[in-house]
């Protein structure tokens, strides 16, 4: 019976500690303060600035991070902290200056918006696209 417990205790160590060393990839909700927060600290990584939810470009998004095994801040401006429509119900990006559309992909670099993509621009094969300029975007930018 010992023996049966310490083969059982033994096989469960590799599932625990690949649960405490999961990271997330794919679309991850932000709020203003997270992005600002990235922009401020000089974080490197991705950003979508959206208007819409559940569309197909969404999807394909989702899909291309999740392919790329890749995190993506999602910022919504319909839902500035992340959960909630603003108050409002208005439209509200506050970072309309270094990232002024929506339904693009921005790639930061130490805090500076260096690379786009515009979602809307390349409908046929999306996805794959996509996929390309996540690899190549933090290629280009790593050093």
């Amino acid at each position: 019976m010992k023996t049966i417990k310490r083969i059982l205790f033994i096989c469960s160590i590799p599932f625990l500690l690949s649960a405490c060393i999961t990271e997330e990839y794919g679309l991850l909700n932000a709020s203003t303060e997270d992005i600002q927060e990235m922009l401020d600290k000089n974080q490197t990584g991705f950003v979508l600035i959206k208007d819409e939810e559940g569309s197909q470009l969404l999807r394909n998004a989702e899909k291309a991070f999740l392919e790329k095994e890749q995190p993506a801040m999602q910022f919504d401006v319909f839902r500035n902290d992340a959960s909630n429509e603003n108050e409002d119900g208005l439209s509200n990006n506050p970072f309309r200056h270094s990232m002024p559309n929506v339904n693009t992909v921005y790639y930061i670099n130490k805090g500076n918006v260096v690379e786009e993509y515009d979602l809307e621009l390349s409908l046929d094969n999306q996805q794959e696209t996509l996929e390309e300029f996540i690899e190549i975007a933090g290629d280009s930018h790593e050093q």
